[in-house]
This record gives structure tokens, C-alpha cells and sequence, in this order.
């Protein structure tokens, strides 16, 4: 099976093409069953960080060209590369084959494991952020994301470190420490039983934070790429009652 994964940073964005990409490259070769083949792709604009609605809006444009210039006859399935699940409603009508997000796979995936769920997601970039739910001083983008999904009522909490998206480093001993004291910080005053990490930069910490939590814990990265796996091999794609094709010649007229 052949599948397009698009990123949302830009094709101009070095540390996206030099560094991110090899590393995705390498984890997802890890992950992915072994006839499975996995194409990234990048805007040529992107946001080096998708971590609010603005944007999600501003690069619009940029990633459907992407989603517009899926061959059908050569991909048979789409990831979409980011937490927020950028336009992901509007791939899903565009193309007949199965498009998946991180979030929503993530947040499905948690549905059949738990009842209290936490993201533990980078800091965001916007210096006024406050606390979607609970006291972790998470992103109100995901929570309006999970509504969307009807999803919300098992989200119990957002909670950040300290670093941003752009400063994630799963090397890095510190921030280790620091997702893990979050994380049971979330455990023990949220009731959290199901975690998911909140960016897809933070692969590589889940058997570090189930070792040490004893809770389930989500990568966003393998709950896409499993979920989309399984549509596949399934011949199953999104509702076209739901999610129906666009009429482009209608609009060209």
C-alpha cells in the first residue's frame, strides 16, 4: 500500500527537509507494516508551527494544493502530519481515499482504552494562552478540534511543557523529565487513565512514559499511521454521504 503523508512546514524550511524528515523517515520505516510505503510532502508555504486556528487559516491554500494533487490511481490513503488535523474535514471531501489526521485517530484510539484523557502537547507559541481544561495551560484549539469530533467528553485536560513545538528534542534528558512530571501531574489531579502526546515531534517517549506512568500512552504518529493501515487493508474510506466530493466543475463555471 502506498501513502502520501503531507506535512504542514514548508519545503523551504530547513531544519523541516534536513533534519525532521530523515527523522520521520527512520521512525515511521519502524512503524509502518512491511508493504507499506510512505511518501512525505511539504507546502511550498507552511507554518513552522501549527499550534493555533490563525495558522491553520493563513496556509490553508498551500496544503490543499497538496490534497488537490493526490493521484488516486497511485496513493491509497493520505496522512495529515499535524495535531490540529489541518484540513482534514476539507480532505476528506476531496478525495475518495481514506484521509486520516493525528488528533482524531489519537482520540478514537483513546475512546476504546480509557475514560479520562489528557494531551500533553508542547507549550504554544502565543504568549497569552490560558488553559483550555484543567490547569495545564493547553491549547483551546484542541479542545474545540475534539468537540468537533464529539470527542470533548473524555478530554479531562491540556496540559504543556515548557518547551515549544519548535524546541521538542526527545534526546533531551530535561524535557524528558519534564513530559514525565506533567504527565503524572495529570495521573494525580486529573484522574487521567489514557495519555496522548500532543505533537507529532515527540515520537520516540511512549515506552519511556508507559514504563514509568503504567497508563496507556498514544502516539499520535502510529494512531494515524495504524488507522490508515487498517482502512486499507479493509477497502474502507470516509463517507461520501458525510463527507461528499466538492463539485469543482460547478465552481469553474
Amino acid at each position: 500500500m502506498k501513502i502520501k503523508a503531507i506535512s504542514v512546514r514548508s519545503s523551504t524550511d530547513d531544519f523541516a527537509i534536513n533534519s525532521l524528515l530523515p527523522a520521520l523517515q527512520g521512525y515511521y520505516n519502524s512503524i509502518k507494516e512491511p508493504d507499506t510505503e510512505v511518501d512525505f510532502v511539504f507546502p511550498r508555504k507552511g507554518a513552522r508551527l501549527m499550534d493555533q486556528q490563525y495558522w491553520e487559516s493563513l496556509y490553508t491554500s498551500y496544503i490543499m494544493e497538496l490534497i488537490n494533487e493526490v493521484d488516486e490511481n497511485v496513493y491509497d490513503g493520505v496522512l495529515i502530519l499535524c495535531l490540529l488535523d489541518a484540513c482534514l474535514i476539507a480532505a476528506k471531501e476531496r478525495l475518495n481515499i481514506p484521509v486520516v489526521g493525528l488528533l482524531q485517530s489519537s482520540l478514537a484510539l483513546a475512546y476504546n482504552l480509557g475514560r479520562r484523557v489528557t494531551i500533553l502537547q508542547p507549550k504554544a507559541t502565543s504568549s497569552n494562552v490560558r488553559g483550555a481544561i484543567g490547569p495545564g495551560g493547553g491549547s483551546h484549539d484542541v479542545q474545540d478540534k475534539a468537540r468537533l469530533y464529539g470527542m470533548d467528553n473524555i478530554l479531562v485536560s491540556v496540559r504543556c511543557m515548557q518547551a515549544t513545538g519548535l524546541e521538542v528534542d526527545n534526546s533531551n534528558e530535561e524535557q524528558r523529565n519534564e513530559i514525565l512530571l506533567a504527565a503524572k501531574q495529570a495521573v494525580e489531579e486529573d484522574g487521567t487513565d489514557v495519555l496522548i502526546l500532543g505533537c507529532g515531534a515527540m515520537f520516540g517517549m511512549v515506552d519511556f512514559l508507559k514504563d514509568k506512568l503504567g497508563i496507556p500512552v498514544i502516539d499520535p504518529n502510529v494512531a494515524a499511521l495504524k488507522t490508515i493501515e487498517i482502512l486499507i487493508k479493509m477497502r474502507l474510506s470516509q463517507s461520501k454521504s458525510a463527507y461528499p466530493r466538492p463539485n469543482l466543475e460547478a465552481m469553474e463555471r
